[in-house]
């Protein structure tokens, strides 16, 4: 017994079997003519045939399913097209960034804070400051546990911790600052 061969597939804005080439062009013209715009009449048109052939062939042939099958395969082209050019770009971000940063890195090491004046001195740690503050407040935020805050007892003022004492100099030294311009 002979085996058969099994049918190919195809996607459905692709010629099908026993579609006529006459009837796939003007199946092509109908697909590729913007959606808010297709019309069989029009497609009749362009190609010189009777409208009630056109008709026929978009009737036998699902013209109106294989249309949208096909509208909905560009989107998904179209979207992960998009994706990729995002995915791209943040890479090509993180890279300039980088690059940025061992730049900055350089600059920092041959920088002589003697050079600098009181006022540089004050931005330069007010930034690092910020920079480490932000840095260490989203560690915490994602490293606590989700949910609500355990209750506790409110507790009695004891003495002032290490980090309290370096917050008040570093509010006044940014005061300091402050006062000055």
């Amino acid at each position: 017994m002979a085996k058969t061969a099994k049918k190919e597939e195809r996607n459905p804005w692709e010629r099908q079997e026993k579609e006529s080439p006459q009837a796939y062009e003007a199946f092509c013209i109908f697909r590729d003519t913007k959606a808010t715009e297709r019309s069989k009449r029009d497609v009749a048109h362009q190609l010189s045939k009777n409208e009630s052939l056109i008709y026929k062939w978009a009737s036998l042939y699902q013209w109106n399913t294989r249309v949208l099958e096909y509208d909905n395969w560009i989107e998904r082209q179209a979207a992960a097209a998009a994706v990729e050019r995002i995915v791209s770009m943040r890479k090509r971000h993180i890279n300039i960034a980088m690059k940025m940063q061992e730049t900055g890195l350089k600059a920092l090491s041959n920088l002589n804070p003697n050079m600098m004046e009181v006022n540089e001195v004050r931005l330069f740690l007010k930034t690092a400051l910020e920079i480490e503050k932000a840095n260490r407040t989203d560690e915490v935020q994602h490293s606590q546990p989700k949910g609500p805050p355990p209750s506790a007892a409110p507790s009695q003022q004891g003495p002032q911790s290490d980090s309290s004492i370096v917050d008040d100099w570093v509010a006044a030294v940014l005061a300091a600052d402050d006062d000055e311009d």
